[in-house]
């Protein structure tokens, strides 16, 4: 049946209980239908907890397959049919209501405990996983990658208000969507070329931070083990799907992508790790391959500790009147009490009498790309950083960060244009499981 097939197609079929380490990861995203393209994490670690605690917003475009679905109020071409959700089984869970001014406030950092929930599904309405199934029948269900995460609250959000969005407005908007008026403005935004993409990522930041819409904004949702299942009620098509989401959530601390543990002085640290599970326990996410995007985040810690991502852009931690600080960064380690080795190298012009990547142009999708700068031609060695615990520290000035210089060195003469603008080098927990990084 048409409703089996979909059940394969999005990997709902597959069987519950998976093996992480010896089976396949259910992949269900329904990435052919809607695509997230940057996500916005906003963080809290709580060690005493062993959990991470905020939001991520999503950016959304229709995929490939949107012009399958067809709204009777819309004209929209294509075959109709309904996403499928299982029965699972799952408890009844009520989530609280909550009014626009308090979204506001939760959008601005405040507090959004009254949400929460421990059940391993839930509904965004509180309704029974039998009731779900039949009101969203003939609603479009967006499918995200999760596991192990308490989702407390699915939120649309406007950003029509946000300053610098109006730039993107389009003169004739006749053929846009009433059920998705911030849509051509958030396509806007996505599409901005390379060279933009500091006041892309501000504005990114800014929509993240927006109010829901007045009046309305909850989404409902519901979880099951491997997968978070979000619909908008009424909405039939990906076309009229809201673009802009904000979910709140906390993991949990056994969740395969968050390994909480000790380093070698004994200090709490955490770090996120990608090999067991991915990424879904650390925030709902798209996972196919086909689902590249960007992101940005924001953690809040302890003072005492370092925040460390993956990343272009390096943090400027900000004091907050609560003891801990804010890092807006842009993959994750926060680990207490390290000490930090830094070498700062001047950008210094050398000959390249080997090869200038510059005669060969590059031909990938648009990104900020370092190797047709001349000064990144001439930069034999990059800005580079050691973390390393306390106990650990006079080893890795000795014997580590006096080889650095000579490495990247090596390596610029051997390659050419360093693909990144700093290197941040930490010497990782004892235990930490991926050796061999790709």
């Amino acid at each position: 049946s048409r409703r089996q097939d979909m059940k394969t197609d999005l990997g709902m079929g597959l069987d519950l209980d998976l093996d992480p380490s010896q089976d396949d990861l259910p992949l269900k995203a329904n990435t052919n239908h809607m695509l997230v393209k940057h996500y916005v994490l906003d963080l809290t670690v709580h060690f005493e907890k062993k959990v991470f605690e905020g939001s991520v917003f999503l950016f959304l475009e229709t995929g490939k397959g949107a012009g399958e679905f067809c709204d009777g109020d819309s004209g929209t071409a294509g075959k109709s049919h309904v996403m499928p959700v299982i029965d699972l089984g799952v408890s009844k869970v009520p989530i609280a209501e909550q009014s626009a001014s308090d979204a506001s406030d939760t959008a601005c950092g405040g507090s959004h405990r009254q949400l929460t929930s421990d059940c391993a599904g839930c509904h965004g309405d509180g309704l029974t996983e039998n009731s779900w199934e039949n009101e969203s029948s003939g609603d479009f269900i967006l499918v995200l990658d999760c596991c192990d995460l308490a989702v407390t609250r699915v939120e649309e959000v406007d950003v029509t208000l946000v300053p610098g969005m109006e730039a993107f407005r389009v003169k004739d908007e006749g053929g846009v969507s009433s059920a998705c008026p911030s849509a051509p403005l958030l396509q806007g935004l996505m599409s901005l070329p390379a060279a933009c993409w500091e006041q892309q990522h501000s504005l990114y930041y800014h929509c993240s931070r927006a109010p829901t819409p007045s009046g309305a904004g909850t989404l409902l949702f519901h979880t099951d083990k491997w997968s978070l299942q979000i619909r908008k009620k009424g909405v039939r098509t990906p076309h009229n799907f809201p673009r802009s989401l904000r979910i709140w959530y906390e993991t949990k601390p056994e969740g395969s992508s968050v390994r909480w543990t000790k380093d070698q002085s004994g200090r709490l640290c955490v770090y996120t790790v990608g090999c067991p599970i991915n990424n879904r326990a650390l925030f709902p996410c798209q996972e196919p391959p086909v689902a590249m995007s960007t992101w940005q985040a924001r953690v809040q810690a302890p003072s005492d500790c370092v925040v460390l991502l993956s990343g272009e852009n390096e943090a400027d931690p900000v004091p907050q009147e609560n003891g801990t600080e804010c890092t807006l960064l842009n993959q994750f380690l926060c680990e207490a009490d390290n000490s930090i080795l830094t070498s700062n190298v001047p950008n210094k012009g050398s000959e390249m009498d080997y090869f200038c990547l510059n005669l060969h142009p590059c031909s990938h999708v648009d990104f900020p790309c370092r190797f047709p700068s001349a000064a990144a031609q001439a930069q034999a060695v990059i800005p580079y950083r050691v973390f390393a615990p306390s106990c650990l520290l006079q080893r890795a000035e000795d014997m580590l960060l006096p080889l650095l210089s000579p490495c990247l060195a090596a390596a610029f003469s051997f390659l050419g244009v360093h693909p990144f603008s700093r290197l941040d080098v930490l010497i990782v927990p004892a235990e930490f499981p991926s050796l061999g990084m790709a």
